[in-house]
């Protein structure tokens, strides 16, 4: 895990969801499917960077998925890839394949709630 003492936040602000969907009216399903499609690209890509060991672009990789995810309101998402980031970034020595499964299932539940 993460960091056992932080508390995971919701998994969608919805305040901020609304706010980008408003904000961007037609275009915003075009936004959401292009960060479907990235995040499923950037995990593929994690798993290629922790079988390598490669904890600069480890924290690369989370830090974009990171604010992309929080710029829709995908808190826990975001949250979550954050603090993998800055683990890697630190040079810190984890399970870094646990911790990617991790951020794996929060994007499945992520999915099912937003096809809800």
């Amino acid at each position: 895990m993460p960091n056992n003492s932080t508390q995971l936040v919701n998994m969608i602000d919805h305040d901020i969801f609304s706010e980008m969907r408003e904000m961007l009216e037609d275009e915003f399903d075009e936004l959401l499917e292009e960060f479907k499609e990235d995040t499923q690209a950037t995990l593929v890509q994690l798993n290629d960077a922790v079988k390598k060991g490669e904890l600069e672009r480890i924290s690369g990789l989370c830090h974009t998925l990171a604010s992309s995810s929080g710029h829709l309101g995908f808190l826990q998402l975001s949250q979550i890839a954050r603090e993998i980031e800055l683990m890697a970034r630190e040079q810190h020595q984890g399970n870094y394949v646990e911790l990617v499964d991790q951020l794996k299932q929060c994007y499945q539940q992520l999915i099912q709630e937003l096809e809800a």
